[in-house]
């Protein structure tokens, strides 16, 4: 009998079912590694029904870590950012930029500055604890489906659920969900890790979750990314707020060039954008002005957010 390819999974089904023994062994590796970090959290099941229903589209809730106090490890918050994907099969690289904020475990509310606050005091903290990590490279979350999320909280009828970080092999932390805190499982992982960064360009496509690389590569030789590329390796973390603000960077970026390329003009706001945004930034960093590059960053961010950031969310009660 010849050997049959697995159908794709659809987005809104990411994440499977896991034994104990797989549970057990992320858990504990997780607590030798990075020991002073909280590490189990508990999340209402309407809670998780509230996200999933806030908006059309959305394909599935990215659990993003985060720290309150980047001094206190006990100030864990997980954030439920609502996710999408170009089409039904596609990975879940945006998140929905909503003026609703995002809720965190407690049932707090969080504008995009603060989520991306939040989330770069984890990844210090994490790489505090593991210095040999490469920061950008830190995980930042895990993107579970809707339909898997559903399954989870309904077939076992929970009121809540716990989330305990885990940890791979391949340096990755995860999120492993116990239905109803119930020591016996079953668990639930096998979730999509959120990394910092955009994919890279696709030569073939054309098309870039990055808005700067598809500006770039719409309108001038890619060199200049070469330049962006150095900048935000060498200096920007190290910038007042820096972290910050390349965290909102990857953050925002992949839903501003999905909206961007649905748009039929989408290669005149392209040049738009090269020619008002990136040239303008690239001189900066041409004269090593990164001080004031950082601003005009800020400033971009900004204005991307209030134009395509979502009114329609609404967090109805469940």
């Amino acid at each position: 009998m010849e050997n049959q390819e697995k159908p794709p999974k659809k987005t809104t089904d990411i994440g499977a079912y896991a034994e104990e023994n797989y549970f057990l062994q992320h858990t504990e590796k997780f607590s030798r590694l990075l020991p002073n970090l909280k590490s189990s959290f508990s999340i209402k099941s309407s809670l998780i029904k509230k996200v999933l229903n806030a908006g059309n589209d959305i394909k599935g809730i990215r659990f993003m870590f985060g720290l309150e106090d980047e001094f206190n490890p006990n100030s864990v918050r997980i954030l439920l950012v609502p996710a999408g994907s170009s089409n039904d099969y596609a990975e879940p690289r945006f998140t929905f930029l909503t003026e609703q904020g995002y809720l965190d475990h407690l049932g707090v509310s969080h504008n995009i500055f603060n989520t991306c606050e939040l989330v770069s005091s984890f990844v210090k903290n994490v790489k505090k604890e593991l210095p040999e990590l490469n920061y950008k490279e830190i995980t930042r979350g895990g993107f579970l489906g809707k339909n898997s999320l559903l399954d989870l909280v309904e077939r076992h009828d929970c009121k809540e659920v716990a989330l305990h970080f885990g940890y791979k092999n391949s340096n990755e932390i995860i999120p492993i969900f116990e239905p109803c805190n119930e020591l016996d499982g079953p668990y639930m992982n096998f979730s999509q890790p959120c990394p910092s960064a955009c994919d890279g360009y696709d030569p073939e496509t054309g098309e870039d979750w990055c808005i700067d690389t598809n500006a770039v590569y719409s309108n001038s030789e890619h060199k200049e990314l070469d330049n962006h590329r150095f900048f935000r390796d060498n200096y920007l973390l190290d910038l007042n707020d820096g972290e910050i603000f390349y965290e909102m960077y990857y953050f925002v970026s992949p839903m501003v060039s999905y909206l961007i390329s649905k748009e039929e003009n989408s290669d005149l706001i392209l040049k738009k954008i090269y020619k008002e945004k990136i040239r303008p930034f690239n001189e900066l960093l041409n004269k090593e002005a990164y001080d004031e590059a950082l601003v005009v960053l800020k400033d971009t961010l900004a204005e991307w957010v209030n134009i395509y950031q979502s009114r329609d969310f609404h967090y109805s009660e469940v």
